[in-house]
C-alpha cells in the first residue's frame, strides 16, 4: 500500500562519541563514510521520542520520487541536505499513524542501500537533540533522540506541495 513521505530537513553528524557502540562506529565517521558510501536516510515514527517500539522506514534513491538527497564531507564531519519526496510501501495496521502526522519522526542512521552497511554518527547541528535516561532490568541508561520535525505525510504525492 503506497503512501509518500516529504522531508525538509539539513543536519551534521559527527563520530560518535558513545562509549557502547562496536568499534567500527567509533572511527571518524569522514573514513567511514567513504568506505560505506551512504545514500539512504533511517528514520522511525514513534509515538514520542522516549518509546520503545517505532516503524522504521528508508528513504533514499530506491525509493525517491522528486527532490535531493545529498550527502557530503565538510571537515571532520557528513553534511546531510534533504528536501525530497519518497514512496514508501507500508503495511496497511500502520497506514493510519503514519498519514496521522501525530508521533515524533526520529533519526536512526545513513545507510548503504535498502542492505548495505551504515553510518551512525550524533548530531551535531539541524536536529532536534533530546536526551533522556531510561530503565530496565539491566540498569539506568542515558539515550538520545535525534527529532526530524520537517516531515510530511500524505496519500498522495499531490498532498505535499
Amino acid at each position: 500500500m503506497p503512501v509518500f513521505i516529504k522531508i525538509t530537513e539539513s543536519f551534521v553528524l559527527s563520530t560518535t562519541k558513545d562509549k557502547d557502540m562496536a568499534p567500527e562506529y567509533k572511527k571518524p565517521i569522514v573514513a567511514r563514510f567513504k568506505k560505506v558510501k551512504p545514500d539512504t536516510i533511517n528514520l522511525n515514527l514513534q509515538d514520542d521520542y522516549k518509546d520503545v517500539s517505532s516503524i522504521g522506514f528508508k528513504c533514499g534513491p530506491q525509493n525517491k520520487v522528486s527532490g535531493d538527497l545529498i550527502m557530503n564531507i565538510v571537515g571532520k564531519n557528513i553534511e546531510v541536505n534533504c528536501d525530497a519526496i519518497f514512496k514508501i510501501n507500508i503495511r496497511s495496521q500502520h497506514k493510519e499513524k503514519f498519514l496521522s502526522n501525530k508521533g515524533v519522526w526520529t533519526f536512526s542512521k545513513l545507510q548503504e542501500g535498502d542492505f548495505g552497511d551504515d553510518l551512525i554518527g550524533d548530531v551535531v547541528k539541524g536536529l532536534t537533540v533530546k536526551k533522556y535516561k531510561q530503565k530496565n532490568r539491566f540498569g539506568t541508561f542515558d539515550l538520545v533522540s535525534f527529532i526530524m520535525p520537517n516531515i510530511k505525510t500524505g496519500s498522495k504525492k499531490s498532498d505535499l506541495k
